[in-house]
């Protein structure tokens, strides 16, 4: 059956229009609507009568004996057509958006879900573009509800979570707020606990930690007495620190810590660790790093230059003693640290094998 055999007149598609929490017109041939299409919203699919020709979208997943499954759409999609099935060779499970065509059938399958019979089958914008789509429409809705927008958050989430992009990344935080502004406004100015139940809600459908973060601390600065919200600001990784809650990262940063692989370590530190970790990869257990004679190295440590080569008699005399000392041995190999106020000097079994100014990156 052909889009333009599914016509239908402008009076049902407005009835429609009226039943569905999301939707809009599709393409018009003198102004009269040709299907509804409806966004993969669970109350539009529950309000789809029988019979009328619709446009559903969502992320293909898959088509088992002429049935097909969209990725969070709780319908059974049947196949009108066989041929439709090498049109659906043009798509990558998991990975591709499709509008399907077609309509609600008077039946009920196997799995207690409502059948939609698919007539065409057809490409469909990206994930960005479709959850921008349903965002809009809902927020287009003067009577929006907060549960709406949690429900495409959580599709938003699990989208974001295949495909990390800072679109979907967006979209999914102007949901999740919204949503808790629109639920915040029904409770009591002073329900610290209303608001802590809330966000503990809203971190069990969107499992988001950092937007759950974020919404514990605006929480926390409005109730700061709630024992409940600080509770879950530790379980997620935060402490108090200096009157603020801090992610650990943020608090060990502040410590003056940096990450060397999965440990939190000083700047010295990391820059000692990549050097061993250098010398390991390149195996320079015979390295020559002296290549001048002694009384040449004597003139530059006399002139308080150091330079790489020198012993750590001659490093002393240029520089004076260290501040700190740090020696770490692996296999044949004896190195130090030596630090100075504005510089660090490596040593390679007892040799100058790297000169490092502080801050640099070099």
């Amino acid at each position: 059956m052909s889009i333009q055999r599914m016509a239908r007149s402008r009076t049902a598609a407005a009835s429609l229009a009226l039943a569905l929490a999301l939707l809009t017109c599709g393409p018009a041939a003198g102004g009269t609507p040709e299907w509804v299409e409806i966004h993969p919203n669970e109350k539009a699919v529950e309000a789809l009568p029988v019979g009328v020709p619709v446009m559903i979208y969502g992320k293909y997943v898959g088509l088992v004996e002429h049935e097909l499954e969209l990725w969070g759409v709780p319908l059974t999609f049947r196949l009108a057509n066989p041929s439709l099935t090498r049109k659906l060779l043009e798509f990558q499970p998991n990975i591709d958006n499709v509008a399907l065509v077609g309509s609600i059938q008077d039946e009920v399958a196997s799995n207690g879900t409502r059948i939609f019979e698919v007539e065409q089958v057809l490409p469909a914008p990206g994930d960005t573009e479709l959850f921008r789509r349903q965002l809009k429409a809902i927020f287009g809705k003067p009577d929006r509800e907060s549960d709406e927008l949690f429900s495409l958050a959580e599709r938003l989430y699990r989208a974001r979570e295949l495909a990390r992009t800072d679109e979907l990344t967006a979209l999914l935080e102007r949901a999740v707020y919204e949503g808790y502004r629109l639920a915040a406004r029904l409770l009591e100015p002073d329900d610290g606990d209303g608001h802590f139940e809330l966000i503990r809600q809203i971190h069990e459908r969107v499992s988001d930690r950092d937007l759950t973060v974020a919404l514990l601390k605006r929480a926390a600065q409005q109730f700061p007495e709630q024992k409940g919200i600080a509770r879950l600001l530790r379980q997620l990784g935060n402490r108090f620190v200096g009157g603020e809650w801090l992610e650990y990262s943020e608090f060990k940063r502040r410590e003056g810590f940096v990450k060397h692989r999965n440990l939190w370590v000083k700047v010295a530190d990391r820059e000692f660790f990549e050097v061993m970790r250098t010398l390991s990869v390149e195996n320079r257990t015979n390295l020559i790093l002296r290549s001048k004679t002694d009384r040449a190295y004597d003139q530059l440590a006399e002139m308080g230059v150091i330079e790489r080569g020198m012993n750590r008699r001659e490093a002393a005399r240029a520089l004076g003693f260290p501040e700190r000392v740090r020696r770490r041995q692996m296999q044949r190999l004896t190195v130090d640290q030596w630090d100075y106020r504005d510089q660090r000097v490596y040593f390679l079994n007892g040799q100058v094998y790297r000169i490092k100014e502080v801050g640099s990156s070099g």
